[in-house]
């Protein structure tokens, strides 16, 4: 049998002949394509020389305004920065470095602290204070008026002492006195009683003309720029030497002078009452009433015998409080989310400051007393 072997096969070398034809063409090609430029460029190139001349000004025009342009831009800048230089050198402070996160954060402590003083400027430039409403029926006692009486009953305030610069604390007590303590007293089915509330002499003006302008058309209320603290059972209290020693016509706000001294005059040989209430509390209508008809009756003495008893054990001496009380919360224990506050009912067997009351006869001995009278 016969085996064929298949040749690879080579590839066919161009001859000179043909690779010199290949050039000929291309150098043909190039030569038709360069006359077909030109004759391009003969028919629809050749305008007139003025509009191309034009076209050439307009283009230098505009290069020449735009080097002018970046020319005045560069003087700008650089005097600029001559500007900056030489307020740097005039001052010659060290250069700043970056804030750090302590800083950021005083910062905006600081913003926030600025926003709440606008807030409550704001808040104590809209503050309106409303006159109490008197009742016509009440019966006020004069200084003659009260020679009469069969006792003395003096009440004691104190607002805003050693604080005189807080204003706005100032003026938000001034709000709970006109809403809480001063309705309760204007309208005392008894107004037997003198009422002195005494403040910081240097209290601030704002907060000292809202007090007067609440209190002007109470009769029985003397206002006093002083900060001692006067409590019955006190060093014999409304009774002592110095009792009234720092009110003068100099240190008096509002009232009456002839008033106090009627009072102070006629303490001295009469049953006296002396009442505790802070300006943030307030008593109920009838306490005052209540009050001084139960110690009337626990001081009467009908028969000779009880009479000469009483003498020998001189113990017209007693302690008042509130037997009952409310007290306002400005949270709700139930409900810390809500805002409109609470009310809670007191204890009955603790006596709460609101009402807290020393009632003595005249040279009755002070003495202590672990019992209390309910009102």
């Amino acid at each position: 049998m016969v085996q064929v072997k298949a040749r690879p096969r080579t590839p066919r070398r161009r001859s000179a002949q043909q690779s010199s034809s290949v050039k000929r063409y291309v150098q043909y090609g190039l030569g038709f394509y360069f006359v077909y430029l030109c004759l391009a460029s003969l028919m629809f190139g050749g305008g007139d020389k003025s509009a191309t001349q034009e076209e050439e000004k307009s283009v230098l025009d505009s290069s020449k305004n735009a080097k002018d342009l970046n020319a005045n831009f560069e003087r700008n800048l650089v005097r600029s920065a001559a500007k900056s230089s030489s307020n740097n050198n005039d001052n010659k402070s060290a250069p700043q470095k970056p804030m750090d996160i302590h800083q950021v954060l005083e910062s905006s402590k600081k913003n926030v602290k600025a926003h709440q003083q606008v807030q409550k400027e704001k808040a104590v430039s809209e503050l309106t204070l409303h006159e109490p409403h008197i009742s016509g029926s009440a019966t006020y006692l004069t200084p003659e008026d009260i020679e009469e009486q069969k006792l003395v009953h003096v009440i004691h305030t104190r607002f805003m002492q050693y604080q005189p610069d807080l204003k706005m604390l100032g003026m938000a007590r001034l709000k709970l006195f006109e809403t809480f303590c001063l309705p309760t007293m204007t309208n005392q089915r008894s107004q037997a009683f003198l009422w002195i509330i005494r403040t910081d002499p240097e209290l601030d003006a704002e907060v000292k003309a809202g007090l007067i302008q609440l209190l002007k058309n109470v009769p029985n209320v003397v206002v006093v720029g002083s900060n001692e603290i006067r409590k019955g059972a006190v060093d014999m209290g409304f009774r002592s030497t110095d009792a009234i020693s720092d009110i003068t016509e100099e240190t008096l706000f509002m009232g009456s002078m002839e008033l106090v001294e009627a009072y102070y005059e006629a303490a001295k040989t009469k049953t006296l009452f002396e009442t505790n209430l802070d300006a943030d509390d307030g008593l109920a209508t009838e306490f005052v009433k209540r009050s001084q008809e139960v110690v009337m009756h626990l001081f009467q003495v009908n028969d000779e015998k009880q009479r000469r008893k009483q003498r020998r054990q001189q113990s017209s001496w007693l302690t008042l409080c509130a037997g009952r009380h409310a007290e306002w919360q400005f949270y709700v224990p139930w409900n810390l989310q809500d805002q409109k506050g609470s009310l809670k009912h007191g204890s009955l067997h603790v006596c709460i400051t609101a009402g807290l009351t020393w009632v003595s006869q005249y040279k009755a001995a002070p003495r202590y007393n672990e019992s209390h009278h309910l009102i």
